[in-house]
């Protein structure tokens, strides 16, 4: 019979090994973990809009500016994201997240108010005010492209490509260059 002990947090770390690691440890540490926390696994649920914790302060920014197709922005704010520790995968869950605000708002009437709409989209006003503004330059198709590469990215970052960062710079280009296309 084949024995094969499995690593209780293999998943978590990835987050909280190694060198390249510390700044995440860091940052659960100054949350309260003890060193005795990291062998044991972490469940968390993301969201790519936090601002509370230093690392994703950036991730709304990265959105905007890819949304907004200003390429140089978007990927200086992704290395800046990257160089501080905040997770690939969060990264793609920021611009998900824009993404499906903008598909949301651009199925509704746009003589309908935004606090009219904000209950049933489950939506504040304000981030429907904003979306409609950012919608501006973008055809169903050009929406569909940065869907796709969002999405092939999300792939990519957990495990079907190599380079998880190149995989979310070409994505971040790809957006950026779908805005304005048809």
């Amino acid at each position: 019979m084949d024995t094969k002990t499995t690593q209780i947090n293999r998943r978590s770390a990835n987050i909280t090994e190694g060198k390249s690691r510390a700044p995440n440890r860091s940052m659960y540490y100054a949350m309260g973990y003890q060193e005795g926390d990291f062998k044991k696994p972490m469940v968390g649920v993301a969201n790519g809009h936090s601002t509370i914790t230093p690392c994703n302060s950036g991730l709304q920014k990265l959105a905007d500016a890819a949304v907004e197709g200003n390429t140089p922005i978007a990927i200086i704010n992704l290395r800046n994201a990257l160089a501080t520790g905040t997770d690939p995968v969060l990264i793609v869950s920021a611009l998900a997240s824009s993404f499906r605000t903008l598909a949301k708002v651009s199925g509704a009437s746009r003589s309908v108010k935004s606090f009219e709409l904000a209950q049933s989209m489950a939506i504040p006003p304000w981030q429907i005010d904003k979306a409609r503004r950012q919608l501006v330059g973008w055809s169903e198709n050009a929406m569909a492209k940065a869907v796709i590469a969002i999405a092939a990215a999300d792939a990519e970052i957990k495990g079907a490509a190599a380079d998880p960062i190149y995989a979310l710079e070409r994505a971040i280009m790809t957006v950026c260059a779908a805005r304005g296309s048809r």
